[in-house]
This record gives C-alpha cells, structure tokens and sequence, in this order.
C-alpha cells in the first residue's frame, strides 16, 4: 500500500511509525483529547508507552481546549 492511499484515518491495529499524516489524530480521532486526560491521570510518567501511544500531554498541533 502507498502512502496515497492513506486517508485521514487509520487502523490502530497496525502502528504505522512512517505514516503521511499526524498519528494522534489518524488512530485516534476526536477521542485523543479525552485518552490524553485518561493517560495523564493513571499513567502520567508513560511507563506503558510505544513509539504511537496517546500520551500524557498533548502534543505539539492538538487542540485540546
């Protein structure tokens, strides 16, 4: 598969680390500003990460306001 075909979203059961397009937002949808303050209150050091896990803070181009 070429990366043209990939849309704005993506199957997380495959972590794709060279995907084309922002990974919090293909994987995770509308729903990454709500799993960031569910990692940020029982996982806030990110002992349980990978490369594409929702991290503890909001990373640099989401708007979670």
């Amino acid at each position: 598969m070429t990366k043209d075909l990939i849309r704005e979203a993506s199957y997380t059961g495959y972590a794709d680390d060279t995907i084309s397009t922002d990974p919090s937002i293909s994987y995770y949808g509308d729903n990454i500003c709500r799993l960031i303050s569910i990692k940020k209150q029982w996982d806030p050091e990110d002992f349980f990460s990978n490369p594409l896990s929702v991290p503890p803070t909001v990373p640099e181009g989401i708007d979670c306001t």
